[in-house]
């Protein structure tokens, strides 16, 4: 309790028999408040202490008045340095239980004060009633020691961490294991809940500090500032918070503070809003730059297009610009037929100008950007385009001095390095496509002999009429294959009819009305394998074989 600005013990507690491991407070703040008769008979505050024993004991709290009324003022000049006096009190346990089988490493107190959790070397917590201690549900699952267990401040959950190297949350309802959190590579020695009981965040043997998304079950970041472990971790509320009124350990503090075995103490700050407060600002940057972009390529500006889209650092951006500005030159250059369009674009004329005030940084930026485009064959030539601009208008010393090497893009160096094999590849396709054409061109210039048209009209020089005559003779004497303009009989696939008029008669003798009969029907063409026609001509000779006999 602090006197007059100092600390002092106005209370011991006797009875373990053995060292204590762990010990909680009442969660209530009201419960401080209350003394006298009532405090003593389990009204007030109280604490729940743990022993290497393996026992459990419960110590009412005197109110404020009774702390003080027990010392005097002499009393506390004259002891001012020492810890005991004839003013300390004597507390006495109310209740004592025998917990775990094992050494009992944490003692948690639910935020209402109706429950206590007991955690033990013996894999198992347990829940207690904090009225009596009877023993209320058992929680089994972790296969190594409990080193924490704690409370949710708004649900009815409990975390528990183990030397299983797992993060478990229990439902206070049926008792049951609702998540199991993996991702720490030694034994979870502390966990507690944060951001309104939305996360959690844990401290292993590891050295690591990781907070996890209880809805996601992923882990959100992973804090490496320990080198030992971490055995002690607690929650802060920034000093700019208004809100002071939770102040207990499950509350959603703003700091998560962190003591380990290497001697340190690391203050960690959520800084979540303040970093989606820098992604709204980036964002809005952002549309703001593209838009400007947009303007400036829509009114052809390239120069001021591409300085954007390299200031926000964007390939594509930057491609698309270039791009732009190469149809534009290729476009005005077909509308002035210059004689010179077979040269190279003057997008590197445009460019030189750009590259005369560029950095090393800069340049190195580019050139980092055409070797992702050169990877592909349908950006190759702006590249190519691009590389040419950048050695034609730098020096060699400059490109290869030792600043080049140390640019924030890397070494320029070695990203021209990186550009000679895709560039090498695509030469050689080109070099393929154009050897390819001459066989091309052989071919069509071979192909004019087969043309009579254009042998006839090549061969005399007649006027187009002449012409004219000599194409109708000859498309008369072609067979043009067409598609029939009508149906003329009856067309059988596989010996079934399809489409024609009515089916063949056949001849039992020398009728005239027969033979007028089979001259007027038509004939049927058979479409369909050598199978069904020969079968076919089997059952005519058969069944002309019958006719014979019958006569």
């Amino acid at each position: 309790m602090v006197i007059n600005n100092r600390y002092r013990c106005v209370g011991i507690a006797t009875g373990h028999t053995e060292p204590i491991g762990a010990c909680g407070l009442s969660q209530k703040v009201g419960r401080y408040e209350v003394g006298g008769k009532a405090a003593m008979n389990g009204g007030g505050a109280f604490c729940v202490t743990a022993s290497i024993d393996k026992t459990l004991k419960r110590w009412n709290l005197v109110g404020p008045d009774e702390w003080y009324q027990q010392q005097s003022s002499e009393d506390l000049d004259e002891n001012n340095d020492n810890n005991g006096g004839n003013g300390v009190v004597e507390l006495e346990a109310v209740m004592s239980v025998r917990g775990h089988d094992k050494d009992i490493n944490i003692i948690s107190v639910s935020p209402n004060d109706s429950l206590v959790a007991s955690g033990s070397q013996d894999k198992t917590v347990k829940l207690w009633n904090t009225t009596d201690l009877s023993l209320k549900a058992t929680l089994t699952g972790h296969r190594r020691g409990v080193w924490d267990c704690q409370f949710s401040p708004i649900d009815r959950v409990v975390a528990t961490s183990s030397g299983d190297k797992t993060i478990k949350l229990w439902s206070l309802t049926d008792y049951s294991c609702v998540r199991t959190f993996q991702g720490h590579l030694s034994s979870v020695l502390r966990v507690r809940f944060l951001s309104t009981g939305l996360q959690l965040v844990s401290s292993g043997a590891d050295g690591l500090v990781k907070l996890w998304t209880i809805r996601t079950n992923e882990c959100e970041t992973t804090l490496d500032g320990h080198s030992n472990k971490v055995w002690a971790l607690d929650l802060a509320h920034d000093n700019n918070n208004n809100n002071k009124s939770n102040t207990n350990n499950n509350g959603g503090g703003d700091i998560v503070v962190s003591g380990a075995a290497d001697s340190k103490i690391l203050v960690w700050e959520d800084t979540t809003a303040q970093l989606e407060e820098e992604e709204r600002a980036e964002e809005a940057e952002r549309i703001l730059l593209d838009q400007k972009m947009t303007n400036h390529i829509r009114h052809k500006e390239y120069d001021k297009a591409l300085d954007i889209a390299l200031q926000v650092d964007k390939p594509r951006h930057a491609l698309k610009v270039l791009n732009a500005l190469l149809e534009n030159e290729i476009s005005s250059k077909k509308k002035k037929k210059s004689s010179s369009s077979a040269s190279a674009p003057g997008v590197s004329i445009v460019l030189q100008k750009h590259i005369t005030s560029w950095d090393l940084d800069r340049i190195a930026q580019v050139l980092k950007y055409c070797r992702e485009w050169n990877t592909r064959a349908r950006n190759s030539a702006l590249a190519m385009w691009v590389l040419q601009a950048i050695v034609t208008t730098v020096s060699v010393d400059r490109l290869t001095s030792k600043d080049a090497t140390e640019t924030s893009h890397g070494s320029i160096p070695e990203i021209v390095t990186g550009i000679t094999p895709y560039a090498e590849r695509h030469f050689d396709r080109l070099d393929r496509l154009h050897a390819n054409s001459y066989l091309l061109d052989y071919l069509l210039v071979n192909m004019d002999s087969f043309d009579p048209i254009l042998t006839t009209t090549t061969s005399t020089n007649k006027d187009e009429h002449y012409d004219a005559a000599e194409f109708a003779l000859w498309e008369s004497k072609s067979k043009l294959v067409l598609p029939p303009k009508f149906l003329d009989g009856r067309i059988q696939m596989g010996g079934k009819t399809i489409i024609g008029g009515p089916s063949k008669n056949i001849s039992y003798g020398d009728n005239d009305d027969n033979d007028d009969e089979d001259n007027d029907s038509d004939e049927v063409m058979t479409v369909g394998d050598s199978t069904s026609c020969s079968e076919s001509e089997d059952d005519d000779s058969d069944r002309d074989s019958n006719i014979d006999d019958k006569e």
